[in-house]
């Protein structure tokens, strides 16, 4: 498959550019079945994700003074993007800890769309 969105992340970044919280929303697709969805369900399992992301920061805690916050999305196929729709970034390292910890996974929301044509789980790094 050609240039399909595998997952989409928002990292938050403390003042310096280090990564301190990453939301992954993982995507897996199957567009044979897909196509016989319809498309008001697949809005509302991606809104009902989204929404769940506002909740997040009750089990997470507050960010640091001074965060910001990226959207990346991770494709399938790079050489698929056209050049003038995206920016090429750079890859960026895990969540940071003190004392090089790996990041604890935090499962938020999954959902299902269409007898699995489409599968998204959101869970977060911290």
């Amino acid at each position: 498959m050609r240039g399909l969105i595998e997952r989409i992340a928002i990292l938050v970044l403390d003042s310096s550019g280090s990564v301190v919280e990453r939301f992954n929303m993982q995507l897996k697709v199957q567009p044979e079945i897909l196509q016989s969805v319809d498309v008001e369900d697949i809005e509302s399992a991606l809104r009902g994700c989204l929404l769940k992301l506002q909740y997040a920061n009750a089990s997470l805690g507050p960010c640091k003074e001074g965060c910001t916050f990226e959207v990346v999305a991770y494709t399938s196929q790079r050489s698929s993007i056209p050049k003038d729709t995206w920016v090429d970034g750079e890859p960026q390292s895990p969540v940071s800890h003190n004392g090089g910890d790996l990041p604890s996974l935090v499962p938020i929301k999954s959902a299902q769309v269409g007898s699995g044509a489409l599968r998204v789980q959101l869970y977060a790094e911290h």
